[in-house]
């Protein structure tokens, strides 16, 4: 088992492999744009989402073991989707204007059970802000928990 966490040169990696990436790629760049259409993408999955469960909810008990492929198939899919757009959100990634940002991660956000966004938000944002240190960065285990998982 390793002793410690996993020590980078620089404090922020992020940067730096986006210029190796660009230098290699050019045509990467044409890529990293915010991309508005991502709100309607959330809009179609949470409504495919919620057609599904409703439609399933109407078929009752007995199709119990189709239900559970489709949740299987199409929500884990669904479900990532929507945790892709929840992540472009919180960067700001699909309007310029925060709020609507906001917005669009909430409506990603609506099919989970437990939702929770406006919290990924907070604690992503501060992951990248405090990146390596371990005090701060929300994203970094905590020394008993990487003993616990290796």
């Amino acid at each position: 088992m390793q002793a410690a966490f996993y020590q980078s040169e620089s404090d922020q990696p992020h940067p730096g492999r986006a210029r190796a990436i660009i230098k290699a790629h050019p045509e990467v760049r044409q890529l990293m744009v915010r991309n508005p259409w991502t709100a309607l993408i959330a809009l179609l999955v949470v409504v495919l989402q919620t057609s599904l469960a409703f439609c399933f909810g109407k078929l009752g008990f007995g199709y119990w073991w189709l239900s559970l492929v489709m949740a299987y198939c199409v929500g884990a899919f669904a479900n990532h989707a929507n945790y892709v757009i929840i992540h472009d959100a919180t960067h700001n990634l699909i309007f310029r204007n925060k709020s609507w940002n906001k917005l669009v991660g909430i409506l990603a956000d609506l099919p989970n059970l437990n939702p929770g966004a406006m919290g990924f938000r907070v604690y992503h944002l501060r992951h990248h802000s405090h990146q390596g240190d371990y005090e701060h960065d929300a994203d970094l285990a905590n020394h008993w928990e990487a003993r616990l998982v290796g």
